[in-house]
This record gives structure tokens, C-alpha cells and sequence, in this order.
């Protein structure tokens, strides 16, 4: 697809495992030194659930060809997560405290590195929270590219996700020099540290910060075509231009399902979700655009909106 053709992991809301799927597997990049991951006999991971749930993200691999297969991996990790308003917000000022307590300050910069996830959403408004500025990353970017951006954007912390090990780790000597590498996700590398276990003991109360609309909030970087990436910077103002812009557009409410569906480093993507947040309506991340999975989505949630 236009968006994951070139991602090492891709997942969709469903895994959509049927009879006739009696195996899948996904090959990632050998460069990552990463392994194959075979699934065999599993059932469809779907259960309902209640309306207010607020997102849940689950995975389907994806088989990519010219790869060498390697160790097989056999797994029962479950495909669909969900999590409620309250539980999205506990997140959030967990990672916030963990950040004050890394002696992360008001202007400092926090980059993501990640897949669509559970995790994504409360990582950034985390970093909000405490007044530093979030960077999100696109998948795409060769190990190069994440250091030129980590550099430019003068990143204090990186985040970062199991599809992206390898490259963060062939450029970690370098990076990890005044800054700190944060990994999400199972089987934490040795240059990095565990995101789960040290959020999991920090305070899920509000940081006491005082923000204003003026406020730096987040840089996001250009494509890159004609060159590398460029930094934009936003303020809170634009980010709470965009919560209400879009809910507007959409003209959301906390019983509608909104779909979203690109990978959420782009603007495109968050700001269209950004509608969901102002007026507590329920949305659903796809990891993955396959359009079967996103019609058995929109099909299988009662969905009535969605963002491309």
C-alpha cells in the first residue's frame, strides 16, 4: 500500500484469520536482524465491547517477498487492544511523570518512532503534558534520516517501537550521546530503556504545568522529496485550531466511531482523530490499509466516519 509498502511491520483492526489462513507469516528486513513470526490455526481475535471504549488496535502481518527466512517464532499475542477515555489519560500522565522524572523540562523534545499503536496517542499528549514539544517520525526514514531529524529537531528523548531496532541501533553510539532511548514494546533492547516498566510505576495523576495557547507544542518534519525532511514547528494554539476544525468538519459526537486509518506521524492523520478527542466519541486506529480489513472494519464497528 502507498502508506506501509516500505514499513517492516504492518497491522490492521482485524487479523482476519479464516480457514483458508491456516498460516501467515511476515519476513522483516534481515538488515534489522529481526525475525519471521509464524502464526498457525488461529481464530479471529474479535469480541465486542462497550461503546465508550475510546480506540483499540490490533494486528494482520504482512508477507513481504526477497526476504530470507529465519527463525519462526510461534506466538498467542492478542491483535486487538482497547482502552477507555479515563484509561487513555491515565497513560498519558504516566509517561509525563516518567518524562519530569528524567528531568525532561518545559521546551525540551520528545521524538516518536513508532507503528500505528495503543501506545501512540498517550505517548504524545503525554509529552504535552509536561510542556516539552513532541517529534513525530516517519516509518520510512532510513537510519540516516532518524539521526538527521533527532539532530535538527535537537530531540532530548527518542521512542521508539520494535519494527525500528535495527535502525536506532546502528546509529545509537551516536545518538545516545545527552540523549535517552526509550523502547516500546516486548524484548527491550540492551541500548535502550524499558518504556513499560517505567511507566507502569509512575503517578497516573496530572503534572502540575501551566501551558499557554503560545506555547511551543510540537515540530513535524516535510516528506523529504526534495531533500531531507524539513522541521515545522506548531503551537498549542494550531494543535486546539485543529481538535476543533475537524470536529466541526465531521461533525463527530461521543456516540459516533471514527476510522482512522493513516499512520498517525502525519498530520493528516492525528488531526482527523484530533475531532474524536474534543467530543469523547470513540475512534479505531488501523495498523495497515488493506482494504479488505478496512471494510470489514467499518462493517464489523457500525463505523460512519473515517479519515484516508
Amino acid at each position: 500500500t502507498d502508506y506501509y509498502k516500505d514499513a517492516d511491520e504492518v497491522e490492521c483492526i482485524y487479523c482476519g484469520l479464516t480457514n483458508k489462513f491456516n498460516k501467515i507469516e511476515y519476513i522483516l528486513d534481515k538488515d534489522y536482524n529481526e525475525y519471521t513470526k509464524t502464526f498457525r490455526g488461529m481464530p479471529p481475535s474479535i469480541t465486542r465491547y462497550n461503546k465508550r471504549k475510546t480506540a483499540l488496535v490490533t494486528g494482520f502481518p504482512s508477507k513481504r517477498k526477497g526476504r530470507p527466512r529465519v527463525r519462526p517464532l510461534t506466538t498467542t499475542e492478542e491483535y486487538k487492544k482497547e482502552i477507555t477515555w479515563s484509561e487513555f489519560n491515565k497513560k498519558a500522565n504516566r509517561f509525563a511523570n516518567l518524562l519530569l522524572s528524567r528531568g525532561v523540562k518545559k521546551g525540551d523534545k520528545v521524538a516518536i518512532l513508532l507503528m500505528n499503536c495503543i501506545e501512540w496517542l498517550p505517548i504524545y499528549f503525554g509529552i504535552l503534558k509536561t510542556g516539552a514539544l513532541a517529534v513525530p517520525l516517519n516509518f520510512r526514514y532510513s537510519s540516516d534520516e532518524i539521526e538527521y531529524c533527532v539532530n535538527l529537531a535537537e530531540v532530548d528523548i527518542l521512542v521508539f517501537g520494535p519494527s525500528f531496532i535495527g535502525r536506532v541501533e546502528e546509529i545509537a553510539d551516536r545518538i545516545s550521546k545527552g540523549r535517552l532511548l526509550m523502547y516500546v514494546g516486548e524484548g527491550c533492547p540492551g541500548f535502550a530503556d524499558d518504556y513499560y516498566s517505567l511507566a507502569a510505576n509512575c503517578s497516573s495523576q496530572t503534572p502540575m504545568m501551566i501551558l499557554s495557547d503560545d506555547d511551543d507544542a510540537a515540530i513535524y518534519f516535510s516528506s523529504g522529496t526534495t531533500g531531507f525532511p524539513k522541521a515545522i514547528l506548531h503551537k498549542h494554539r494550531s494543535l486546539v485550531h485543529a481538535c476543533k476544525v475537524e470536529q466541526n468538519h465531521h461533525g463527530q459526537n461521543r456516540n459516533d466511531v471514527f476510522l482512522c486509518i493513516p499512520p498517525l506521524y502525519h498530520t493528516g492523520a492525528k488531526m482527523h482523530w484530533f475531532g474524536s478527542l474534543l467530543s469523547g466519541g470513540k475512534a479505531v486506529l488501523l495498523k495497515g490499509t488493506r482494504p479488505e480489513f478496512i471494510l470489514e472494519t467499518v462493517s464489523k464497528e457500525n463505523v460512519p466516519l473515517y479519515g484516508c
